[in-house]
């Protein structure tokens, strides 16, 4: 048992002096040489006797009860640090005492590290053990539950050598916490030995053969943690003067993943059938530290936001913590992993978003505000948007993914959300299936399926698309994209709608994409573009409606190798606009009734004719004309 001092480091050898003289006023010995020593499992290498070892072949001192400790016959003294202060130690037949009479550790022994410096981590060996029964067949290993206290008649006899640690966990403060997992890793392999997990409040263990350098306690379906302490325990193999040992405790903290850690450098070493006790730990919701019993913090680690270490989210409460620290630090990485829902937008995102095909129901808000100059990929959105989420100027932009996307990229994402906008101030609004207005951006192989809608609205300029409402002037593209999505707007005269886009601006390009979707607006609006500006292009898209709608609305600009289901391509072909190689999807070439004429074939065709970069094939399914990726 410990008494009145700690039990002192990680490693788990003593530190011995040898006492090579000993004047005749009984003074403290001469420390002139030093050798490790260590306290054997009871029993080894005989019966009923705890013995102590230099690591010498057969230099093996025995210590059993009433007995003093010799090792080849010399009687052996320890110098041990006490509160900075250092004292020789005895070892008796009771136990390693100071000079003063402060005992150390007891008989049976604890495994401890005697040093003249200050350790920075303490493991005792607890007092307090925990049924660990040897089953049947060799090597075999389990945890009894409910996990009882240490008695004698059942003592800690590991088969395959192993030790056990302990871990009590608790909480202070208002807060929801769940413990997930605990890990301890060093530079040693950790072989052979079996993992535990706590699963739906029972213990077992997984018996198949474990390798590597770190270990796992693991709580699938988390344990909720309180004010009085709940114990923990992780078997591991004997390590002998590893380096760099740590501990990480992953807690889920009012619904947010944390990792927080501990580590030591130097030689650490822990002896086998023994039980090691990492205290009480508690988790502080005042502070949002960890720490254990005797004042050592264990430190927070982040994940540092890499494509290989990304910020996950699995939730509304980690998307939104994770953001709130870093959404708007360009070059940072998240990561989907569940599907959760929203009720609050991000106001600015510069990083990468990887949704990894989960779904994000959206609760009224977009799910970006202003993606500035980030990436989002492989988002599925669902529920619904309603009215502006980005406003700036006199201008109301409103979309799924995001409401205005700068210098960014959308790709490989899918909303099934409605885009509705029912009221707004007076100026320009731009609502679209993935994004209201877009600049400099590239959205690819992305596809709407909801509608895109508003009430009457009485404004000056009005842009509505299934995929964006408006392409600013510059460098975007729109490509390998789909619109399934009604556009639907009601405006007072000024509202453009189109398929994919509502208004496209100078210098932008739409190529290889489609809408299979009505279109309806109070002013213009058309199968694919509402209005082209000047050095801007459509190129191989195709749309299908139940109207007479034209492809384009009103063009200033280039639009070739389109097909449609209307009678012209065009309503206004403007000074500096053309038209070339467009065609009408006629009765016989159909892409509703299961046969499209080889219109996938052509389009498909048609990239290699107009060198499209990085667009995807196209395919048919039988009833509709597809993008390969689709």
């Amino acid at each position: 048992m410990v008494n009145k001092y700690s039990i002192i480091g990680m490693a788990t050898a003593m530190l011995f002096a040898i006492s090579c003289s000993k004047d005749e006023e009984d003074t403290e010995p001469t420390y002139n040489e030093y050798f490790t020593a260590h306290i054997l499992p009871y029993g080894t290498p005989s019966p009923d006797k705890t013995y102590i070892t230099t690591g010498e072949t057969n230099d093996y001192g025995c210590w059993a009860d009433g007995d003093a400790v010799n090792i080849n016959g010399t009687e052996r003294s320890v110098r041990v640090e006490e509160a900075g202060e250092h004292y020789t130690a005895t070892i008796g037949a009771d136990g390693i005492a100071t000079a003063n009479g402060g005992y150390l550790a007891a008989y049976p022994a604890a495994i401890v590290t005697v040093s003249g410096g200050t350790a920075d981590f303490i493991i005792p060996e607890t007092t307090y053990y925990s049924t660990v029964a040897a089953g049947a067949g060799a090597g075999h290993q389990s945890v009894e539950a409910p996990m009882t206290a240490y008695t004698e008649a059942r003592n800690l006899q590991f088969e395959n050598v192993t030790l056990l640690t302990r871990f009590a966990l608790k909480t202070a403060g208002n807060a929801t916490v769940q413990l997930q997992r605990i890990a301890v890793s060093c530079d040693r392999a950790l072989n052979g030995i079996y993992s535990i997990r706590y699963n739906n409040g029972a213990w077992d263990h997984d018996a198949s053969a474990l390798s590597g350098t770190r270990r796992i306690l693991l709580c699938p379906d988390g344990v909720t943690l309180g004010a009085t302490e709940q114990p923990f325990h992780l078997f591991l193999p004997p390590v002998t003067e590893a380096s760099a040992f740590t501990v990480d405790i992953y807690l889920t903290v009012d619904g947010v993943r944390r990792r927080f850690a501990r580590s030591k450098s130097g030689s650490v070493s822990l002896s086998a059938s023994r039980c090691y006790d990492f205290g009480t730990i508690t988790y502080d919701a005042s502070t949002q530290t960890l720490t254990d019993n005797n004042g050592n913090r264990y430190d927070e680690v982040e994940p540092a936001g890499t494509q290989t270490d990304p910020y996950l989210a699995c939730n509304a409460a980690e998307w939104s913590h994770w953001c709130s620290r870093y959404a708007t630090t360009s070059g940072k990485y998240f990561k989907l992993d569940g599907d959760f829902s929203v009720s609050d937008v991000i106001a600015e995102f510069r990083g990468t978003l990887d949704g990894d095909g989960h779904t994000v129901t959206l609760g009224g808000c977009a799910l970006i505000a202003y993606l500035n100059g980030g990436t989002v990929k492989h988002v599925t959105t669902a529920g619904t948007v309603q009215n502006s989420q980005y406003y700036t100027g006199s201008r109301f932009t409103c979309g799924s993914i995001a409401s205005y996307a700068q210098s960014a990229t959308i790709r490989h994402c899918i909303n099934t959300a409605s885009i509705t906008v029912v009221s707004a101030q007076s100026g320009t609004i731009d609502l679209g299936g993935i994004a209201g207005r877009i600049k400099t951006t590239t959205i690819d192989c992305c596809r709407n399926e909801a509608p895109v809608s508003t009430e009457y609205l009485n404004v000056t300029n009005f842009y509505a698309g299934g995929i964006a409402g408006c392409m600013d002037n510059t460098n975007s593209q729109i490509i390998n994209c789909a619109n399934r999505g009604a556009v639907a707007t009601q405006g007072n005269g000024s509202d453009v709608s189109g398929g994919l886009i509502g208004y496209v601006g100078t210098n932008n390009q739409v190529y290889n994409s489609y809408s299979y979707a009505n279109v309806s607006s109070n002013g213009k609006s058309a199968g694919l573009v509402g209005q082209l500006r000047t050095l801007s292009t459509v190129r191989n898209c195709y749309f299908y409606n139940n109207s007479s709608q034209h492809l384009c609305y009103s063009n200033a600009g280039t639009i070739g190798y389109c097909y449609h289901s209307s009678n012209n391509t065009v309503n206004e072909n403007e000074t500096n606009g053309t038209v070339a190689n467009c065609q009408k999807l006629s009765s016989a070439v159909t892409i509703q009734g299961g046969s499209d004429g080889g219109l996938h074939t052509q389009l498909t065709n048609n990239i290699a004719t107009m060198s499209l970069t990085n667009a995807c094939t196209w395919r048919n399914n039988g009833t509709l004309t597809l993008l390969e990726w689709e």
